[in-house]
């Protein structure tokens, strides 16, 4: 004890001189005395013959006794041909990289990939705000390689206690692809979301069937309140579109101009814009009726300078909101009895029971994937005469249910 307060007064007594100077201290340790009065400890030492130092801290923070045990720890890693100069360096390094590669900053570099460029703009969007508002507040600043199950999973908990279960769903989708996109680039060992269960997580409620109205009487009630509906032309417009052409709710909303052909009389979905759970997406030839030429040449007017028929009024660069189509049927009086999605269960009732159109026909214009008696599926132009004169059917059918008239005739063929 004597000793070291001896030695800890004689450093204490080192006086900065004009010119840095070293004082040692025994088997490779020295202090470094600068002329600011700091004074530095450091070990020297040879590795495959060459010379080598390695900073052990500054006194007094590091007193005698503390440098000489770390002088003693490196001379034994020295001892086994190991460099701790060299490891300190690839410690920091691999720091750095840590730093660099943050959730945040890797989510960002797999959003710019040019294949991840070419999504819909609204897509995109959505990505974008997935990652500002649930997913970098959380694990943003988590350097990928330390992320752990846990953290994933408190992300998706988190959005799903705001009641709000596909958003969750969503979040772990981008969080599972920003791991497996870290790992293929190698700035992570492994996808450490490769493990968590998104859906046994979020664990939706059971499905609930869409509100729906199949009742031709009722159905023409509605039909008639969308006709007379206050609110934007284009809403209007966009439900009689669902109605007359009974596509998916995304697909009418998200209608772009350069898939519809008046002059044919056809509006081509994409596959990319089908139900992303089918088996194997194909476009969907829709075509349309007289009505639904006019209604479209009538749109043209007001959006055919934009990209989609229906676009959403702030923002014309993207789509009409299913929200925006739901209030209006909340408005008009139809709250728990008919939403967006229901205009498939009305057409596929009513084509069926009432024009009795065969099942087979209606399931394909349905966009369901339907199969032949060997079991193929059938191809995007099956049927085509047969579904375009169904559709003609089905508008005229909508209209004389507007004017009040409930007895059709059945003009299709049955099954």
């Amino acid at each position: 004890m004597a000793r070291t307060k001896s030695i800890e007064a004689h450093i204490r007594d080192l006086e900065p001189a004009e010119r840095p100077y070293s004082k040692g201290f025994g088997r490779g340790l020295s202090l470094l005395v600068q002329p600011n009065g700091s004074k530095w400890w450091r070990f020297r030492y040879q590795h495959n013959g060459k010379p080598k130092m390695l900073s052990l801290g500054v006194w007094p923070d590091v007193p005698h006794e503390l440098a000489e045990q770390r002088r003693d720890a490196h001379r034994k890693q020295v001892a086994t041909d190991f460099d701790p100069a060299l490891e300190r360096q690839r410690v920091r390094n691999q720091k750095k990289t840590k730093g660099e590669n943050t959730f945040a900053a890797i989510a960002e570099a797999w959003h710019n990939e040019p294949d991840r460029r070419e999504l819909k703009a609204h897509t995109r969007f959505n990505i974008e705000r997935r990652l500002k508002i649930d997913i970098n507040p959380l694990i943003g600043s988590i350097p990928v390689q330390d992320l752990t199950p846990d953290d994933i999973r408190n992300v998706i908990r988190t959005a799903k206690a705001r009641g709000v279960l596909d958003t969750a769903t969503r979040i772990g989708k981008i969080i599972t692809a920003v791991c497996e996109y870290a790992e293929d680039q190698g700035m992570a060992s492994h996808n450490v979301a490769a493990g968590v269960r998104v859906a046994k997580i979020v664990r939706k409620p059971p499905a609930k069937h869409q509100a729906a109205i199949t009742d031709p009487e009722e159905f023409g009630e509605l039909m008639q309140a969308i006709c007379g509906y206050t609110g934007r032309s284009s809403t209007t417009a966009c439900l009689t579109l669902l109605a007359h052409c009974f596509c998916r709710p995304e697909n009418a909303r998200e209608a772009r101009w350069k898939d519809i052909n008046l002059r044919t009389r056809q509006w081509i979905i994409p596959a990319a814009d089908m139900k992303k759970t089918l088996e194997k997406p194909r476009d969907l030839i829709v075509s349309l009726s007289d009505q639904m030429v006019e209604l479209l040449r009538d749109m043209k007017k007001q959006t055919g300078h934009g990209e989609y028929v229906f676009p959403c009024q702030s923002r014309g660069d993207r789509p009409v909101s299913e929200n925006t189509l739901n209030k209006a049927l909340h408005t008009l009086g139809f709250k728990d009895r008919h939403v967006s999605h229901g205009f498939r269960a009305s057409a596929r009732t009513m084509l069926d029971e009432r024009l009795r159109f065969r099942p087979d026909i209606i399931e394909i214009q349905l966009g369901h994937i339907t199969r032949d008696a060997n079991g193929a599926a059938y191809n995007r132009t099956a049927f085509l005469d047969d579904r375009k004169a169904m559709m003609q059917a089905w508008s005229d059918y909508i209209d004389q249910l507007v004017a009040g008239n409930k007895k059709v005739a059945a003009i299709g063929q049955a099954a």
